[in-house]
C-alpha cells in the first residue's frame, strides 16, 4: 500500500515499470488490477496513466482503455531526431568540463560488461550504464526545463531499446564516445555522438521492420 503522495508514488512506479520493459509493449493496462495491487481506487490509476500518456509512454483509446506504447518506425525516427537535437546541444555546452573520474569509471564498467557471457545480465547492465552516460550528458546543460524534457525523450528511448539493439556494437560506440569526451575534443565528441545515435536509430528501425514483416507473414499463413 502506498502512503502519502499516492499519485506521485504510483506515477514513479508505473513509469519505471514501462521504461524497464516490465510491462509488455502494446498491452492493455488493467486499471482495476493496479488499483487492487496498491489498495486504491481506479481514479488515481487513471490520473497517472493520463500523465504518462502526456509523456508519450501510454496511448489512450477513448471508451476502451489505456495501452502501453508500441513504437512504430515513424515514432522511432521522431524520437531519435529529438534525442539528437537535445543531446548534442547538451554535449556542446559541457564537453570542456566533463567529470574525468566519473567517465573513466563508466568506461571501466563498460569494458567489464563486454566480457559478460550471460545475455540477460549483459542487457540489464548495458541499460544501466547507457542511462548513466546519456542522462549525465543531458543533466550537464544545467537547465531544469531542458532536463525534464530530455528525461521524457530518454524514457521513450529506453522503451525502444527492446527493439533489436546490438548490445556489443552499442558498448563499443559508448566507449568511443567516452574517449572523445575525455579528450575534451568538442568536434570529435559531437561527431562520435551523432554517429552513435544514427547507428542506434538504424539498428532499431531495421529490427522493427523485421518484426513487422514477420507479423505480417504469420497473419498471411494463418
Amino acid at each position: 500500500m502506498l502512503k502519502g503522495g499516492l499519485t506521485d508514488q504510483l506515477y514513479e512506479i508505473l513509469r519505471e515499470r514501462i521504461v524497464n520493459l516490465e510491462m509488455k509493449l502494446g498491452e492493455k493496462v488493467d486499471t482495476q488490477e493496479i488499483a487492487n495491487e496498491f489498495n486504491t481506487s481506479q481514479t488515481p490509476v487513471r490520473d497517472v496513466l493520463n500523465r504518462l500518456a502526456h509523456e508519450g509512454l501510454v496511448n489512450v483509446v477513448p471508451r476502451i482503455g489505456y495501452y502501453i506504447i508500441e513504437p512504430s518506425p515513424e515514432d522511432l525516427a521522431e524520437i531519435y531526431e529529438l534525442r539528437k537535437m537535445f543531446e548534442c546541444y547538451a554535449l556542446r555546452l559541457s564537453v570542456q568540463s566533463v567529470d574525468v573520474n566519473k567517465l573513466s569509471c563508466l568506461k571501466q564498467k563498460m569494458k567489464e560488461i563486454q566480457k559478460e557471457k550471460n545475455l540477460k545480465k549483459k542487457i540489464s547492465a548495458y541499460r544501466k550504464v547507457d542511462g548513466e552516460l546519456h542522462l549525465s550528458i543531458g543533466k550537464s546543460a544545467n537547465n531544469e526545463r531542458f532536463q525534464d524534457l530530455f528525461s521524457q525523450i530518454y524514457n521513450l528511448v529506453r522503451v525502444s531499446q527492446s527493439i533489436g539493439l546490438n548490445w556489443d556494437e552499442g558498448l563499443k560506440e559508448h566507449i568511443s564516445l567516452i574517449d572523445a569526451m575525455l579528450e575534451k575534443n568538442k568536434d570529435k565528441a559531437l561527431k562520435t555522438l551523432e554517429t552513435h545515435l544514427e547507428n542506434a536509430k538504424k539498428r532499431g528501425m531495421r529490427a522493427l521492420r523485421m518484426k513487422l514483416y514477420s507479423l505480417k507473414e504469420s497473419l498471411v499463413h494463418e
